[in-house]
Order: structure tokens, then sequence, then C-alpha cells
């Protein structure tokens, strides 16, 4: 199965319309669309409403990027949403498709929570009850803390490591993630370490963030990315929106359409990850 996984659009319409044009112009058509949030409520309507005409499931999870937008706005555009064939909300319900369950959680708060906050533990908990572990894809915005979630937007709710490196994922996604152990975890949020990946402890976890990235001169062009999941291969492979011809990373011989010569995985290797044993 081919997942084409994305977030992280924030409302900008260049942006929105170059991925939305990208995907078009994609040879093989996906199995399944995810998004895992943040894409703005007026830019989520116009993807998720081309997308659903492709014939294919499309779920979504919501960021905390949609907390900021005028409640009239959001419950508009939601509503419309709703209405589209083939779109579903995971943040409430599971979803089966070609022998898979895809279990989603929304943000709901701008910060991941602390161990004294379980609820999102619990609830992750209850509605993985008799699913098989082995064949669930996991989605949520928030990163499992200790796992491709590097970045310092949320200094004050944010773990520093020992080797000084500012983590901003979810202490109660990681816990559920150890004890469930899903095959893949797709999430987003923690731009820093966007298009990493990897399998780790019997897991694929894949930072796909994001659609939305800045340039090195600040503006906000269309240099963002999304990235296509292959559960036979258990490989992501990294979509730039304005690349498209493939290259081979000379480190792993990874093939991903990519601006940069190596890949994040081959730069980034395994800094910023924190081990079970490490946990606060």
């Amino acid at each position: 199965m081919k997942i084409l996984a994305f977030s992280g659009a924030h409302g900008n319409r260049q942006v929105t319309e170059a991925f939305i044009g990208r995907v078009g112009d994609l040879k093989d058509r996906p199995d399944i669309y995810i998004s895992a949030g943040d894409l703005g409520p007026i830019s989520m309507l116009g993807i998720l409403t081309n997308l659903s005409e492709h014939g294919v499931p499309v779920l979504y999870v919501h960021g905390n990027h949609i907390l900021h937008h005028p409640g009239s706005v959001v419950e508009l555009c939601l509503q419309r949403i709703r209405k589209l064939p083939g779109v579903h909300h995971i943040g409430d319900s599971t979803f089966e498709h070609l022998g898979w369950s895809f279990i989603g959680q929304d943000a709901l708060t701008d910060f991941t929570d602390d161990k004294n906050d379980p609820g999102r533990y619990h609830d992750l908990l209850e509605r993985s009850r008799g699913v098989d572990p082995g064949s669930t894809v996991l989605v949520t915005h928030h990163a499992p803390l200790g796992i491709f979630d590097v970045g310092s937007s949320y200094p004050l709710h944010s773990y520093t490591d020992r080797s000084g490196a500012i983590h901003a994922g979810s202490l109660a996604v990681r816990f559920f993630v150890d004890r469930f152990v899903p095959r893949i975890h797709i999430f987003a949020h923690c731009h820093a370490d966007g298009n990493r990946s990897s399998m780790i402890d019997g897991t694929l976890f894949a930072n796909i963030c994001h659609l939305e990235r800045r340039t090195g001169d600040g503006d906000y062009g269309i240099t963002g990315s999304f990235g296509i999941v292959d559960t036979e291969r258990m490989k992501v492979m990294t979509y730039q929106l304005s690349q498209t011809s493939p290259r081979t990373c000379p480190g792993c011989g990874d093939v991903n359409y990519i601006r940069y010569r190596r890949c994040v995985n081959c730069t980034k290797g395994s800094t910023g990850i924190i081990s079970r044993e490490d946990l606060p």
C-alpha cells in the first residue's frame, strides 16, 4: 500500500495550489491520502475537496493551527468537509482499509502534554483495544517525545536532552507508541525534523511535515514537501513541491524528490533520538 501523507500548509494559498498540482502530476496514484493537520481551514477544504475526487480514501486529523482561526470559519469549512465523499476524520474513529487499521488523534492544544496529563495516552489506549498493532497506522499531529521532534518553537513546553537538543514531542504519545507498537506512526508539528523517518523498535516513524517551509531568505516559497509511505518496503519517499525529478541519496541509496544532495536521514543520522530508558 502507498500512503501519501502531508501536513502544514498553514493556509498558504501558493503552497496549497502547488501541492494540489504536484499531486495531480504523480504518475502513480496512492492507495490512500492522510493529512496530519495544520492545513488551515480554507486550505484544508480546498485540498480535501480536490483529493476526494481521486477515488481513494482521504483521512485527516486536526493540528493545533486550527485553534487560531475564527470558530465560524472553521465550522463552515468542516461542515463542507464532512459532506465530501470518501473523506474521514480519524481523530475520533478508526478506519479500515486494505487490511490496515488507521487510528488518529487531533492536536487539541498548541503545546504537547507531560506525564501529569494522561488524557491523550488513555484515549489512544482505549481506541486501540482489539486492534492488531502489526497492521496499524497511527496518525497524530504531535510527535512522540524523543523521536524526530527536535524544535524550539515552544521552549517553555519542551524537554532538553543530555546533548542540549530541545524536543517538542508528546510524552503521552511516546508512552502509547512504546506500549502499543504500531507498525507505522505518521506525525508532524516539529518542523526542524521534517522528512525524517526510520524503523525504531518495530515501528516506522515518519515526520512528514511540512508543505509550507521557510526559505533561506526568510520567505515562504514552494520548497516544502510531503511523503509517500510504502508499507511493503517500510520506506518513506520525500517529495519536495518544486522538485519533479528523482535523486538518489549517495549516503543510503534511497530515491527521493529532493533539491539537496543528501536526504535528511543521512544528514542528521541518529541525532535527537531518545531511548526508552532515557525518557523523562
